[in-house]
Formats: structure tokens, C-alpha cells, sequence
């Protein structure tokens, strides 16, 4: 320092009084210079200059409480950077020495400069202020517990280390509990996977004893049976010796038989042959010749019942002359039913019947109905087979129509006329059907406009002999587009598929007839969407079957079952045999 060669300075020698710190320091770096020679060697000396002649306070305040005052830093810069001699560092010591500023807090640092400069009255330089604050004590030199900085910054290091030993230690534990947690539940898993193991082994070992305990019962029945047919194959053997005699002397007598049947076996042959084809021969014969009531009524007077339909004829025609109103299925019928009533044929040649289509359009009403009727030749003794045609009604509405005009009739009296009633009876309950059908919510608009369901239906009658009934089974199919087939004689089967609707029409023509019994055995239905129906029907077309005739009691004729249990098998539907029959079939 060069405070000695500063004596007698003061405030108004260097003319600082009332000037800012900045003037201060400008004219005490001149007067250094003037006074030594040198500019000052940094700025500690200026600031010790200046402290002396008391020229402004030390910036930190804090630390000018001692006498004369005290120089800590030259700068509010961390003391690191404003130390001198970092050049002189070597590379090797240079990594230790940021090491120790670096653990070492600013404010011990601050405070260690401080002491430094009092002790020897300068700045240090970087090497000996490191080593001087390993040594430093601190402040309180009465504190028992009072280590130095460089014992502090040991500790620390040692601390760190032995913190990162346990880190990595515990990282190392971690990883191993993780590895043994992974372990233990693979060994869980293992165990699972054994028990279960066990427990299969343990069921398949109980079935295995059970198998072989009922091999072993197996074995000894089979040893008993085994033992039994040893006894009787030995039995057989003597039975056989026996019969071996018996069997040469009946070897003459059967070729002496054997001529005789041989003379006789083309004799029978050929009578077989002819009486089978008179079967098939007569068979069509026979069954125009059966009466046309099938039903349980009395017998009738039918040239009385003929007179009748015929007058009822005229009078409808009379009553609806246009022909788009009244129209008769066949006009020559009515003639042929004449000349039977006036003698010119006999009644087995009587082979038509009056049939009819009638509309009937009720007043007040859009609707129109179309009322188709065919007179068996016991009509009126007979019901009528009447059903109605309606485009504009709904599936349902219809349906339900024409079961009530079927109780209608039913409820008539036998032996009257009743087409008048029955046309009173429609104009009269027309409007109850003509509302629309509820339908449900989730039905789609295209499923209540269109129909999209196959129906097939399996049908029983006690017997079909009626020529009038085989013609409309067939008529009716092919008007409403069924296929499949029936089978006439006793009993009687009828198989029709198509659209429902179509399938339901036909029953009720069906079920209006006069039958013995009738019944559906089977009712199969399939939803086809949009596709083609043909491609999911049973039957190409409709026609009538005739297996191999056979008679029966009377006039009754029955069908070879054996060639209809074939048939049905060729059209996928074999198992109907068992439903119709009650017993498997066999193909003949």
C-alpha cells in the first residue's frame, strides 16, 4: 500500500468534498500517479486510498463496522472473477481450484478476502486466496465447534461421495427388487401353471381308473360270452353233423321240387305283370268313379241340389248382367248339369261342376271385393267353397275375412240357397275391414308393402279321391304361383310353397272344402329378403304324384310309401316321412 507517502491528505487536498464517487475515484487514480510514479496496481488500492482520507464509504456497508475500515471486494462481481493470477493456474490444478470456489458459499468467501486484506494489507492472488480458505476459520474464533473451510469442503466432498455411494446402491437395490419382484411372479405363474397341471393329471388319472375298471368289467362279460358261445359253437357243431345228414336226403327231394317250380315260376311271372298294369290301368277310373261328398253330411238327392244351383245361376245373372261383374268359370258346366237333369247323360259322366267370380262393391265404399264360389254337386246340402280377392286390403284384414265368411256359411242352414246371403253379409261387414293393420314401429316400410317370407306347408287328409278336389288342388296352385305336389289316394298329402301370403290364400280355399280331416303337419317358413324366391324352393312346379297303386278295402286305393319316401328324400325332405307317418321310411 501506498498509504505512508499519502500522509497529510485529506478531503480538500484532493478537492472531493461534495463530489459524486465517480470524481472521487477519477481524482484519486490521478493522484496516485502523481505522487508515486505509477497508476494505481488495481483498484483496491484506490479504494484504500480513498478510505483513508475517508473520501466516500466502501460499497458494502456491512463490512465497514471496523476502525480504519475494511476492503473485501473491489466489486459486487463473485470474488472468483475478480481475483488475479489465473494464468499461472497449471490445467492440472485448475479443475480443483473451480471446484473449491464452487462449494465454498460467496459470503464466507467475501468474508475470508476481507481477512486476507487486513492481515497483509493487499488483494490476493487466486493461488493463495484458495489456500487461505482452506485454512480459514471463520469469523467467531470463540466457537468451540468451528471448522475451517477447507475441513468443511472435505466433508462436503466426502458427504457427496458417500451420498452418491448410497444413491447408486440404492438404484442397484431397486433394479434387484424389480428383478426379484419379476422373478417371484414368474415362480407364481410357474406354480399357477404346475397346479393346474396337477389338477389335470390328477382328472385325466381318475378317468383313465374308471376306463380301465370298465375295460376290465368289459373283459370279463366278454369272457363270459366268449365262454357261452364256445359252448354253443360246440353244440352247433353236433347240431350241424346232424342236419348235414338231413340235408342229403332233402338235396334229392329239392331237385325233384325245384323242376316243378321252374315249369311254374314264367306262369306266375306273367300274371303279376298283367295285374299290375290293370292297377295302373283302372286306378283313374276308380277314383272318378268315388263320390264327390267327402264330408260326413247325409246323402242327398243330387239332381234336386243340380236344380238349384242351376236357378240360383240364372239369377245372379240376371241380377249382375255385366260380365265384369258376374262371370262363370266355365259357361259349358251349367249346360252339361242341364242335360244331366234332362236325362240325356248319366251322372258318371257328370264330370263339371259351376264355378263363378263375382265383385261386389258396397255402397259408400272405394273397396272392392272379389268373391270366388265353387257349387260341389251337393250344394246347397253341401257348403259352398267361397273365398273373397282384395288387392287394396291388407294381408291380415284379409286373412281375417275370409275366416269369418267360412263361419258365416258354416252357421247357414243345409238345404238352402245362400250366394244372397253371402253377398248381404260382405256389403254389410265390408267396412270392419278396411281399416289398416297396426304394425309395429320397428317394421320396416318395405317389409309391410312387400312380402319377403317363403312359407311351405306340409298338409294331411284322411283321403283325396273327389276329381273336383285333385282339379282345384292343381288349379289353385298354379293361379297362385305354389309349387311342390299332392299325392291322392288314402290318406292324402299336399306339400305347397311360395310367398305367405300366397300359401295362406290357398289353405283357406283349401280348408273351406268338405273334408273328413284335414290338417297342416308341418309349417316351414324362410325370410328371403330381396333375393329370388326360386332359388329357394323344394318343387320346380306343382303336379300330382302316383306311386305304384294298390288296393284296399272297397274302392279304396293307397300309394306305394316306399317311392314316396324317395321322392321326398330327392327334394331334401325326407324327414317329413317320420312327422306325416309317425315311423322312419325306407325307399323302395
Amino acid at each position: 500500500m501506498a498509504t505512508a507517502n499519502l500522509s497529510g491528505v485529506s478531503q480538500q487536498t484532493l478537492h472531493i468534498q461534495n463530489t459524486t464517487n465517480e470524481d472521487c475515484i477519477y481524482h484519486a487514480v490521478n493522484f496516485i500517479q502523481a505522487k508515486t510514479g505509477n497508476r494505481p496496481a488495481n483498484a483496491d488500492h484506490v479504494y484504500d486510498f480513498l478510505q483513508y482520507t475517508e473520501g466516500f464509504p466502501h460499497p458494502n456497508s456491512t463490512m465497514t463496522d471496523s476502525t480504519g475500515g475494511t476492503l473485501p471486494t473491489p466489486s459486487p462481481r463473485p470474488i472468483a472473477e475478480t481475483l488475479q493470477g489465473w494464468g499461472d493456474v497449471s490445467p492440472q490444478h485448475l479443475n480443483s481450484m473451480h471446484s473449491i470456489f464452487h462449494h465454498i458459499e460467496e459470503k464466507d468467501q467475501r468474508l475470508a478476502y476481507d481477512h486476507f486484506f487486513r492481515e497483509l494489507g493487499r488483494a490476493p492472488r487466486v493461488q493463495e486466496f484458495s489456500q487461505f480458505l482452506l485454512t480459514f476459520e471463520g469469523k467467531d474464533l470463540t466457537d468451540p465447534s468451528r471448522k475451517t473451510l477447507g475441513q468443511l469442503y472435505l466433508e462436503n466432498k466426502k458427504s457427496q461421495k458417500t451420498l452418491n455411494q448410497i444413491l447408486q446402491d440404492m438404484r442397484q437395490q431397486r433394479q434387484t427388487m424389480r428383478l426379484l419382484d419379476s422373478q417371484n411372479q414368474a415362480l407364481g405363474q410357474r406354480n399357477d401353471q404346475y397346479k393346474r397341471e396337477r389338477d389335470n393329471l390328477q382328472s385325466e388319472n381318475r378317468n383313465l381308473e374308471g376306463t380301465i375298471c370298465k375295460i376290465q368289467n368289459q373283459k370279463e362279460d366278454l369272457q363270459l360270452k366268449f365262454n357261452s358261445l364256445e359252448r354253443k359253437h360246440d353244440q352247433h357243431l353236433a347240431e350241424l353233423e346232424d342236419e348235414r345228414t338231413d340235408k342229403q336226403q332233402l338235396q334229392a327231394d329239392k331237385h325233384a321240387l325245384q323242376n316243378t317250380i321252374n315249369s311254374q315260376t314264367d306262369t306266375i311271372t306273367q300274371f303279376s305283370e298283367t295285374v299290375s298294369h290293370l292297377e295302373i290301368l283302372i286306378f283313374p277310373k276308380l277314383m272318378s268313379l268315388e263320390p264327390d261328398d267327402e264330408s260326413d253330411s247325409p246323402s242327398c238327392d243330387v239332381a234336386a241340389m243340380l236344380e238349384l244351383q242351376v236357378s240360383e245361376v240364372e239369377m245372379l245373372t240376371s241380377m249382375f248382367p255385366d260380365k265384369t261383374e258376374f262371370s262363370l268359370d266355365d259357361p259349358t258346366a251349367v249346360k252339361n248339369i242341364q242335360s244331366f237333369l234332362d236325362g240325356h247323360i248319366k251322372y258318371e259322366y257328370l264330370h263339371k261342376r259351376i264355378g263363378f267370380s263375382l265383385r261386389v262393391n258396397p255402397e259408400g265404399s272405394q273397396m272392392s271385393v272379389e268373391l270366388v264360389c265353387t257349387f260341389p254337386h251337393e250344394y246347397p246340402q253341401a257348403a259352398p267353397n267361397v273365398f273373397t280377392r282384395c288387392s287394396d286390403m291388407s294381408k291380415e284384414n284379409h286373412r281375417k275375412l275370409n275366416e269369418d265368411l267360412h263361419e258365416f256359411i258354416q252357421s247357414l242352414d243345409r238345404g238352402e240357397i245362400c250366394m244372397f246371403s253371402v253377398i248381404e253379409w260382405i256389403q254389410s261387414n265390408i267396412d270392419n275391414y278396411v281399416q289398416p293393420v297396426e304394425v309395429d314401429d320397428s317394421t320396416s316400410e318395405k317389409e309391410v308393402q312387400y312380402d319377403t317370407i317363403l312359407s311351405r306347408l306340409w298338409i294331411y287328409s284322411h283321403h283325396i279321391f273327389s276329381k273336383f278336389k285333385r282339379r282345384d288342388i292343381i288349379d289353385w296352385a298354379e293361379e297362385l304361383k305354389l309349387t311342390g305336389f299332392s299325392l291322392p289316394g288314402k290318406p292324402g298329402v299336399i306339400c305347397v310353397e311360395g310367398y305367405s301370403r300366397n300359401v295362406d290364400d290357398y289353405w283357406h280355399r283349401l280348408r273351406g272344402m268338405n273334408w273328413k280331416r284335414i290338417v297342416i303337419k308341418e309349417k316351414e317358413e324362410t325370410d328371403i329378403g330381396d333375393d329370388d324366391i326360386d332359388k329357394h324352393r323344394k318343387f320346380s312346379n306343382f303336379e300330382e304324384k302316383v306311386f305304384n297303386v294298390r288296393g284296399g278295402k272297397g274302392r279304396e286305393y293307397h300309394m306305394d310309401f316306399g317311392q314316396l319316401h324317395s321322392y321326398l328324400e330327392e327334394h331334401q325332405s325326407g324327414h317329413l316321412f317320420s312327422i306325416y307317418f309317425g315311423v322312419d321310411g325306407k325307399s323302395s
